[in-house]
């Protein structure tokens, strides 16, 4: 007998035993009542007997009959409310519970590697301003050049707040935290400077690119997509001796962290007033 055989015959068991049992209890009861009531003589206990047997009868009949209605109607709310027997449904409910955590996962505060962080293309979508806080910005520039160049087209506005080359402290420490340690880190900030420099020189573009240097070496480097309605924000925090690609990030949204949103957004705003014009 195949597997499937059994689980029939085991489904249809658990089903309708309760009217097998009553068919049975009848069946017996019909036997005694049949030889109740062909014995001779009668007596008035037998009469009683005869009197009682079809009520007790037809109640176990009755009492079966519903048991089995009620379960089965029972049976089929279960399984038309949870999926019961139906694989399909049930995976279709697995995947889309998994679908609104990966959405609550994606738009939290939890630390991420960038690879796992949205494009940079889809994090500036519906961006009304960019800001943007690094120490050199070089490898950001040199991957999105094009990109930051649409932005520029499309009107926006691009804030680029660098550390200052002048700052011989903050490149120090930059230098011991980088990995490996920059044979010349000033080289690298004097590139990414005259690069986003070449952005603010566009002026035929509707959109505009400023660049200000810092003399204070940030601990995290910003990406702030600001939009009409709030805005998102990609806090990348640097690490001792750890390849970029390997440095925690955060991604914050006005919607689900605003208190955190207002606190980086401020924080750049207040670096900006106190940085100074990058020249060429």
């Amino acid at each position: 007998m195949s597997q499937r055989e059994k689980d029939g015959r085991s489904s249809f068991l658990e089903a309708h035993w309760p009217l097998a049992v009553s068919v049975l209890a009848l069946a017996v009861l019909c036997l005694i009542y049949i030889s109740t009531y062909t014995a001779t003589p009668r007596s008035a206990g037998r009469g009683l007997l005869l009197a009682v047997l079809p009520a007790v009868v037809a109640s176990l009949a009755i009492a079966a009959c519903l048991y089995v209605l009620l379960n089965r109607d029972f049976r089929a709310m279960r399984s038309a409310e949870f999926g019961s027997g139906s694989p399909q449904l049930l995976q279709q409910q697995i995947d889309s519970i998994n679908t609104h955590i990966q959405v609550l996962a994606e738009r939290s505060a939890v630390l991420r590697r960038r690879p796992s962080l949205p494009s940079l293309d889809t994090f500036l979508d519906d961006a009304k301003g960019i800001s943007i806080a690094a120490v050199s910005g070089l490898g950001l520039v040199n991957r999105y050049r094009g990109l930051l160049e649409d932005q520029l087209k499309a009107g926006k506005r691009i804030r680029v707040l660098l550390l200052d080359l002048d700052q011989r402290d903050g490149l120090n420490v930059w230098d011991r935290l980088s990995n490996p340690p920059m044979n010349a880190p000033e080289e690298d900030i004097r590139s990414g400077t005259r690069q986003f420099l070449g952005l603010a020189d566009l002026a035929s573009l509707p959109g505009r690119c400023e660049v200000r240097l810092l003399d204070t070496l940030l601990p995290y480097s910003l990406i702030i997509s600001e939009r009409t309605h709030g805005g998102m924000i990609q806090v990348e925090l640097h690490a001792y001796r750890r390849a970029p690609e390997h440095r925690p990030n955060i991604l914050l949204s006005s919607d689900t962290e605003p208190d955190w949103f207002i606190f980086f957004s401020q924080q750049f705003n207040e670096a900006w007033e106190h940085a100074r014009p990058a020249r060429k």
